[in-house]
């Protein structure tokens, strides 16, 4: 991995860890910087803004989260499984990425709002869906 995406990496696991543990307000893109051990510069130039940070680690735990929904439901034999499981798992996925991020009350009453309109736009595909 280049020096670019690992570099990416560490930020958008330490905003997950901060952003759980001390809500969006409470945090800057310096905490987040330290953290990370990068120069506020160079976060800067990896992110526009909180906004742009915040909306990528939704985004991270989002895909892990749909990953992790789409291979049980492709894992399933039936039409009748595939329907069980998709419910069953779509169901608990909110309280999974809580749990997975350890938000604390505060910090979850402030960040729903952001997060739900992330949830419910459509997913984009890199590849084409069978349907069947």
């Amino acid at each position: 991995m280049s020096l670019i995406p690992r570099q990416r990496a560490a930020v958008l696991d330490a905003a997950r860890e901060i952003f759980a543990r001390r809500g969006f307000l409470d945090v800057s893109l310096g905490d987040i910087a330290y953290r990370a051990r990068l120069s506020p510069v160079r976060m800067a130039e990896l992110f526009k803004g909180k906004k742009e940070l915040f909306d990528a680690v939704v985004d991270d735990v989002c895909d892990a989260a749909f990953a992790k929904l789409e291979a049980a439901v492709n894992a399933a034999m039936t039409p009748a499984e595939k329907m069980r499981t998709f419910i069953d798992m779509r169901q608990g996925m909110a309280e999974r990425m809580v749990q997975q991020l350890r938000v604390t009350p505060r910090a979850l009453r402030e960040l729903m709002p952001l997060v739900e309109p992330r949830l419910a736009r459509p997913r984009a595909r890199g590849r084409s869906s069978s349907r069947g």
